[in-house]
This record gives structure tokens, sequence and C-alpha cells, in this order.
């Protein structure tokens, strides 16, 4: 172990220096993004429920998806949600990032969300560094390399005794210059680490594909089937997206949402993805229907998912912090102030071993008193010279 030591303490101290930068973004990002939900509703009241005027009927899907389409004729809309409640908004994706809330008797257009929202931006210098697939894999392996900085310094510096833990997880302000440091850099790693790797964890899940496949495989079951997909003619009919979304009423009663996806270029079938009656806000049933002649393709019910299946489905809220509600958001958000922290205080540390370990190779190569000459000493001419 004493081996072993040196060598996670240069991977720890190599990694940080290398990644630090990305991963104190990502930090400030996520901490940015932890209350959206809330801060959301405060800025766009109208999000959240509208009036309602008694007697009126409410406008089909297809209205309400052609009635945006109208608005934004250079976009084509991506899909909807639709809400059992009735004084609730129907979402429409426009395009990407942008997305608005209609009026489900109107079809006005009460609250909008453009790739310009402070939100969206968060989210893309979150996902991508705001740099395309660049910034997606220096993100993806920053993420790889935070997770190694838990490990290594768990590994590290983990306390041998309860009396050390017990000091080393105490803030102690009263301290200076790198024993400041130092006591905030073991506070907060060992308050956040089990949270920090769980959303490091995630998110790696997210990124790449083993890491999410490791629920299967670690579970023994075998990965749900991808997504049936079915080839239309450009010119052969679709099936209305009325009755697509009618078909929700016959495989799931009562339904809570239904986010409806029309057939695209490549699959060319109707995605219904369903939250049943009494389904929690994680659990989703999943309705595929052909793009042409709405035949059922595959009805995935949630209660027949595997394991691990319903695991995949907590990965997303886990790293968003919202699988508790606002307590969840509330940990993940000092998770991120702590992550910062440990970028911070990891790079004073650094820089501080950096100068300490520059001072003592100018003062090896400064010559010693040993090593200097003495001068000659002239003879003094008033002294006699013997002969």
């Amino acid at each position: 172990m004493k081996r072993l030591k040196p060598i996670l303490f240069w991977l720890h101290l190599v990694l940080g220096v290398a990644g630090g930068l990305v991963i104190a973004m990502l930090a400030l990002t996520g901490a940015a993004m932890a209350f959206e939900p809330q801060i959301m509703d405060l800025i766009e009241p109208a999000g959240v429920s509208v009036p309602l005027t008694d007697g009126a009927p409410r406008l089909t899907p297809q209205q309400l998806f052609d009635g945006v389409k109208a608005r934004f004729p250079d976009k084509q809309p991506g899909g909807l949600v639709l809400s059992r409640r009735p004084d609730e908004p129907v979402v429409v994706q426009v395009a990407g990032a942008h997305a608005v809330w209609v009026h489900p008797q109107t079809g006005e257009i009460v609250s909008e969300r453009t790739p310009s929202n402070f939100f969206t931006l968060m989210l893309r210098l979150h996902v991508r560094l705001s740099s395309g697939e660049v910034g997606n894999w220096i993100v993806t392996i920053s993420n790889l390399c935070f997770l190694l900085l838990c490990l290594t310094g768990l590994c590290l510096w983990w306390p041998k005794t309860r009396n050390a833990l017990r000091n080393a997880s105490r803030l102690n302000f009263r301290l200076k210059g790198r024993a400041l440091h130092w006591n905030l850099h073991n506070a907060a790693g060992i308050w956040s680490l089990a949270v920090l790797v769980l959303i490091t964890l995630t998110g790696l899940m997210m990124s790449y594909r083993w890491a999410s496949d490791a629920l299967y495989t670690l579970s023994g079951t075998p990965k749900p089937e991808p997504a049936p997909t079915v080839k239309l003619a450009d010119n052969a009919p679709r099936y209305p997206l009325n009755d697509a979304v009618a078909q929700a009423d016959k495989f799931a009663p009562g339904w809570q949402t239904v986010a409806a996806r029309p057939p695209g270029r490549r699959s060319g079938a109707f995605t219904l993805i369903i939250r049943e009656a009494g389904a929690g806000e994680t659990q989703r049933s999943r309705l595929y229907l052909h793009g042409g002649t709405g035949e059922v393709l595959r009805w995935d019910q949630y209660r027949n998912f595997t394991t691990a299946r319903k695991l995949r489905g907590y990965v997303l809220p886990l790293h968003q912090g919202t699988i508790g509600g606002l307590p969840g958001q509330v940990v993940a958000f000092l998770a991120c102030l702590a992550a910062l922290t440990l970028v911070v205080t990891g790079y004073v540390l650094a820089w501080k071993r950096f100068a300490a370990w520059r001072k003592r190779r100018v003062s090896a190569k400064a010559p010693t008193t040993a090593d200097v000459p003495l001068p000659a000493v002239a003879p003094n001419p008033s002294t006699p010279v013997s002969r």
C-alpha cells in the first residue's frame, strides 16, 4: 500500500489539474439548474395552469399541433405532451430546445422556452460546453476523470480512526493558509462523496452505452428491445394524430400524461410515452404504432419492465436531483457547490505544492558558504618581508 499511495496521489493530482476547469464548469452549471422547475414557475406562471372558459371545448391534438406549426412554418414540431388536468397547458416541442406551452381551448401560446433561455444555455454548457460533439467528448472524459478523483481521494485521505474522521469532517475557519484549504478540501469531499459519486455514475450512464448496459449485465437480465421502426413512403397516408392519442385510452385508461411523437424520417412509427393512472414520476409505459396504418407494433407496459429497466428510469432524475422533490434538489445543489470547492481548493493546494517544490529546487542550486572560495589575502606592504 505504501508503494501504491504515491501512484494514487500523482494520479489524483494530474487528473485534478487537467480536468479541474471542466469539472468546475459542470458543477457551476449543475448548481444553476438545480432549482429550474421552481424558478421557471415563478418567471412563467402561465406554464403551470391556465384559466378555462366554461363550456368551451378543448382543441384536438392535431389542431394544437397544426396551430404551432403555422406559427413556426420553417420548423417541424417534434411532438406534444398532453395532461389529464384540464387547466394544464399542452407542451409542443417546436424544434430541439425550443418548446411552447399552448392553451388547450384557444391554442394561444401562453409560455415559450427558446434556445436562448438561461437554463437552456446552462444545459448546453453542461452537456456539450456549447461546443458540439467535441464538447460532448470533453465533458464525458471529464466526468470519468471526476469519478477517478473521488475514488482516489477516498483511498488517499479517508481518516483511519473515528476521531480523525470527526476532525476532518468539521469545517474550521480559524485555520489559515494551506491548513484552511486542506480542511475545506477534506470536509467537502467527506460530506459530498456519496452524492457526487452517484451524480457522476448517472452522468456516465447517460454518456456511455457500456455504463448504461451495466445495469442489465449486473442483474443478468436482457436489454430491452430497441423501438420498432417501419418504412413509410413520402406520399403514403399518415395515421391521424388524434387517433394515435386516442389509443392511449384503450391501453392505459385514466392516464395522467401522454407524450406523442409523430413518425419521423428514421422510425416511421408513432411513439406514445404514457404515465398511467397512479404511476410515479419516472414510471412510463410505451406504445408504438405504425405511422401509416395505426397498427400496434408493441405495448411496453411499465409493470412488465425488468428491475434493471425500472432502475434505468431513475438515472436522469437522480442526476438532476429531482427524484426526491425539493429536498433532493437541495442535496444536488449543495453537492455541486462541494464539487466547486474541491476544484478551487485542489488548485490552491497544487499551486502551493508546486511553489514549495520550486523553492526547494532554487535553494538546492544556490551555492553554500562552504562552496564559496575564500579571497586571497594580499601581503601588507608595511610588514617587512623576511629574507
